[in-house]
Order: C-alpha cells, then structure tokens, then sequence
C-alpha cells in the first residue's frame, strides 16, 4: 500500500489492542488517538509505528506495542498517569496468551485493511471507544498551536476537528500531538 496509508496502522493497532482488551472484560477501555489506550484515565497501553522506505517504496513497517499487564506499582511520577491491568481487575493475566489474543486479532484487521485501504470497515466502532471524541483537544503542530474540539477519525484516520471559527479541518497523525485526557 502507498507510504501515505502507513499512519492508519497505529489505528488498527489500537482498536486491536483495545478490541482484545474489551473481549477480556475491560469494557471501558478507550483510545486516546491515535496511539495510546486508557483505563480509568490512566495510561495502560502505547503504540509506536515506524516505515522504513526502499526508494519512495514501503519496505517494511514495525509496529511496537506496549501493554502494562501484570505491573504492580509505578514510580510515584506516574500513579495518577499510568494503571495496568493487574490495578484494573486485581489478577494477573496470562500474557503469552494476551499476545497470541492481540497478534491474530491485529492479523485479522490488517488483512480487512489492506483490502479495503481505509479504516471505515472499524470507524464507528473506533470513535466509540474514541476518549477524544466531543471533547476540546489541544493540537501541537509543528508551527502551530490551538485548541479544537474533536468529532472522531473519518474513514482515512485523521482526526476531524472543528477549529473555533466552525471550520472543520482534517488532522493527520503523523503531524500533530493531541492533549487533553
């Protein structure tokens, strides 16, 4: 697929981590988009997605994922910032086979991404589980700082803003941090 769709596989990442997490009865596991999961309001899961070009051409893509599983205390800089899953039910989870339940449902959702080249087969069930959505964000550009609110991702992953003019405005992952959780 074309280097511009690479940022969409942070999103299908995410909601495989969080669909993973739902169906291990973590039901209020949101995304924070595009690449961190939260529990409580808390930090439980950060993705990192890096291409590497041949040419102009993908050469491969890796996609890491961390998961604070079984994590029974933090550094004090990160209790109000961080839980685990261990904090969020009181036992500790098998984590080989939480990899296995995350490797083959991302496996099953890239596959229904590279088919169809955009994310609209998972966009609702994303922005439902979106801690973003309908909430003010602040969006750090490179040259630019402001204050949005955001309405969800549309079918490509960006997340679709309204600035404080009433203009809608499409922001691309891979140019912006969001703030606001």
């Amino acid at each position: 697929f074309a280097t511009e769709k690479a940022p969409m596989i942070t999103l299908v990442m995410a909601y495989s981590v969080a669909k993973v997490l739902q169906e291990n009865g973590f039901a209020d596991v949101q995304i924070k988009w595009p690449n961190d999961l939260v529990l409580s309001g808390k930090k439980v899961c950060g993705i990192l997605t890096e291409m590497y070009l041949q040419g102009t051409a993908i050469d491969y893509i890796v996609v890491g994922v961390g998961v604070n599983v079984n994590t029974s205390v933090f550094p004090e800089e990160l209790v109000d910032k961080a839980t685990s899953l261990f904090l969020e039910c009181g036992k500790l989870l098998n984590k080989e086979q939480f990899i296995v339940d995350i490797v083959e449902t991302f496996m099953e959702m890239y596959d229904r991404f590279v088919k169809t080249g955009d994310l609209e087969f998972l966009q609702e069930a994303y922005n439902a589980i979106l801690v973003n959505q309908n909430r003010e964000v602040r969006i750090l550009e490179p040259e630019n700082e402001y204050t949005a609110y955001a309405h969800g991702i549309n079918g490509t992953g960006e997340l679709v803003v309204q600035l404080e003019d009433g203009t809608e405005k499409n922001v691309y992952a891979g140019e912006v941090s969001v703030r606001g959780l």
